[in-house]
C-alpha cells in the first residue's frame, strides 16, 4: 500500500527529520501548499528568505509565517500556541522543533503542546 506525501501528512503530526541541506522544508513546504491557511513557525529563517526559497523553487509560500526569537522554549511554545488560536490554521509547521527541546538534544521532543491539541 502507498500513499502521497499529502495524504500523509493530511493523518495528523508528521516529524521531518534529517540532516541540514536534505529538503526538510522543501517537501513540507510541498506538502502543505495545499492548504490555504498555513501558519509556518521558524527558527532559522526570516519572512522574507523563506517566502523568497519556496517562490525559486516554485512552491505557493505559507499564508503566516512566524520568525521565533525567543529566549526559552516555554516563550517559544506559548507564542505557536497564542498564534494558532489567533489565526486558526489548517495546517502548523514547526521548523525546527529541536529549538524547543533541551540544548542540543536531537529526539523527537514530547509534551510541548497542552492537551487541547
Amino acid at each position: 500500500m502507498s500513499c502521497s506525501i499529502g495524504e500523509l501528512f493530511r493523518e495528523g503530526v508528521v516529524l521531518v527529520k534529517g540532516y541540514p541541506g536534505t529538503g526538510k522544508t522543501l517537501l513540507v513546504a510541498k506538502a502543505v501548499s495545499q492548504y490555504n491557511n498555513v501558519a509556518w513557525f521558524t527558527f532559522y529563517e526570516t519572512e522574507d528568505r523563506l517566502r523568497k526559497y519556496l517562490t525559486s523553487a516554485g512552491v505557493r509560500s505559507p499564508a503566516h509565517i512566524f520568525g521565533i526569537v525567543s529566549t526559552s522554549p516555554d516563550e517559544a511554545v506559548n507564542f505557536i500556541v497564542e498564534k494558532v488560536l489567533e489565526v486558526k490554521p489548517d495546517a502548523v509547521v514547526v521548523d525546527g522543533v529541536s529549538a524547543l527541546t533541551a540544548a542540543g538534544e536531537r529526539t523527537c521532543p514530547r509534551g510541548l503542546l497542552p492537551r487541547h491539541f
